[in-house]
C-alpha cells in the first residue's frame, strides 16, 4: 500500500485494487458469521417463547413441539424436523464461509495461483 501511496495511485483505486481483494475473506466471513448467529438467536427465542407465537418458523414449531410434550407421546419427527433444519442450515452457511475464505484469503491459497 505504501508503494502505491509513493507511485501516486488515487485512494479509490488503493481502496479497491490493494485493500479489498485481501479483505473479502473478512467481510464475507463475518457476514456469514453474522446471519448464522442471527438465525440461531431468532430460533433460541422463539423456541423459549419470547418471540411472536403467530409467526411461523422453526423456533415456534420447536415450542409448540415441546408444549405437546411431542416427546412423551411418541411425536418425536415434530421436534426432529427442524431441529434438524436449523442445524443443516448453519452448517451450510459455515461450509459456504469456508469455501469462500479458501478462495479468497490470500494466506490459504495454494499452488500456482498464489
Amino acid at each position: 500500500m505504501t508503494a502505491a501511496v509513493f507511485s501516486g495511485d488515487s485512494p479509490a483505486r488503493i481502496v479497491f485494487r490493494e485493500i479489498l481483494p485481501n479483505m473479502t475473506s473478512l467481510i464475507v466471513g463475518s457476514f456469514f458469521g453474522a446471519a448464522t448467529a442471527a438465525i440461531l438467536a431468532e430460533a433460541g427465542l422463539e423456541f423459549l417463547g419470547l418471540g411472536d407465537s403467530t409467526t411461523i418458523s422453526w423456533g415456534t414449531m420447536l415450542f409448540w413441539a415441546q408444549n405437546s410434550n411431542a416427546l412423551l407421546t411418541g411425536q418425536w419427527i415434530l421436534l426432529f424436523a427442524p431441529g434438524l433444519c436449523i442445524s443443516l442450515l448453519a452448517t451450510s452457511l459455515s461450509l459456504i464461509n469456508f469455501g469462500v475464505d479458501g478462495l479468497s484469503n490470500p494466506r490459504l491459497r495454494e499452488g500456482a495461483n498464489r
